[in-house]
């Protein structure tokens, strides 16, 4: 072979090359960028969920001290109509804070591309009504076990954001194994006809 069929034969790998690692390296970008924008939604998803559990817990011990005192009302009609608004007031609010807690659940389950995510949601049920309605019609300790059972709830809901966004991160991106192998075969062919 002579010098400018090799000169020729070199020029053509190596353009070849610079133009699969540019059209590679455009794939691997594109799919980075896709990822982090999936990472963001993700994490956007957990923290609708974590913020929608809380807003319930404060809901729920709103609309047990709401109806509590409702029921401990003295029989003064004004008073008696505030806290009959008071009440109802929170009891939207609460229907409100349900609704935010399922779509915010159901915002989660679409966007994590974890498959167990919905078996890790199990962990965390929202209150139930009958656990207000036990709050509302028993002691002062009833209620403070509420509260003291939301509030764990809620810092263990806490602890699972935190560890399923730390999660997150890409390991490797695909394609990155593929780019450095086909680089190092484009090198291989220019050595072994750079010997011929």
């Amino acid at each position: 072979m002579s010098n400018g069929e090799m000169v020729g034969l070199v020029l053509a790998v190596a353009l070849f090359s610079a133009s699969a690692g540019a059209v590679v390296a455009g794939v691997i970008a594109a799919r980075r960028d896709r990822f982090a924008e999936l990472r963001m939604r993700r994490t956007d998803a957990y923290a609708l969920w974590l913020g929608a559990r809380r807003t319930l817990t404060r809901a729920s011990l709103s609309f047990v001290a709401a109806f509590r005192a409702v029921a401990a009302q003295t029989r003064r009609k004004d008073v008696e109509t505030l806290r009959h608004e008071e009440a109802q007031r929170t009891r939207t609010a609460w229907f409100e804070a349900m609704r935010e807690l399922d779509q915010a659940e159901a915002g989660l389950v679409v966007w994590s591309d974890d498959p167990s995510v919905r078996r890790h949601l199990d962990r965390f049920p929202p209150v139930k009504p009958e656990m207000l309605r036990e709050a509302i019609d028993g002691s002062v300790k009833t209620v403070a076990q509420l509260a003291r059972l939301l509030r764990e709830d809620d810092d263990r809901a806490v602890q699972f954001v935190l560890m399923a966004t730390a999660r997150s991160h890409p390991r490797d991106l695909p394609g990155s194994a593929w780019l450095t192998g086909m680089a190092k075969y484009a090198g291989s062919i220019v050595d072994h006809w750079s010997k011929r």
